[in-house]
């Protein structure tokens, strides 16, 4: 009896049109999908009250504005002038609180370099306005 070679043959390849069908409906899901994920959230900080220094000294009042302009109280300052005061009254006793107000628009990196600043000339109470006041330069 001789056997029909064509009927019983077994496939040995792989059938990849399903496998590429479901790559393509994903493809296009993901593309219609990533327009609608990729948008900007508007995250106002929280604003909190806060408790009055009971510390006897003045503090210093140091603000940043959005610019990345550093203020000494009221009077704007440059960057190594405002790290040889900080040098000077990090000598006072008892030393001073540092009060910083950062515009919310300024840039996180001014921030960082002006708590560097305070921190390495050896100030080591920080606190930060939280409310738009007198300090607030534009």
């Amino acid at each position: 009896m001789q056997t029909d070679h064509s009927t019983e043959a077994v496939m040995s390849e792989i059938n990849m049109t399903p496998f590429v069908d479901v790559i393509l409906v994903l493809l296009i899901i993901f593309l219609v999908t990533l327009p609608l994920v990729q948008h900007n959230i508007g995250i106002e900080l929280p604003t909190i009250k806060s408790q009055k220094l009971t510390d006897h000294t003045d503090p210093i009042r140091i603000s940043l504005n959005a610019n990345g302009h550093y203020f000494w109280e009221q009077d704007i300052i440059e960057p190594q002038n405002l790290h040889l005061k900080l040098g000077l009254e990090a000598r006072r006793d008892p030393k001073p609180v540092v009060l910083i107000f950062a515009d919310k628009n300024s840039r996180y990196e001014d921030l960082a370099k002006l708590l560097a600043g305070i921190h390495q000339s050896g100030l080591g109470k920080i606190g930060f306005i939280t409310h738009e006041g007198p300090y607030n330069h534009k």
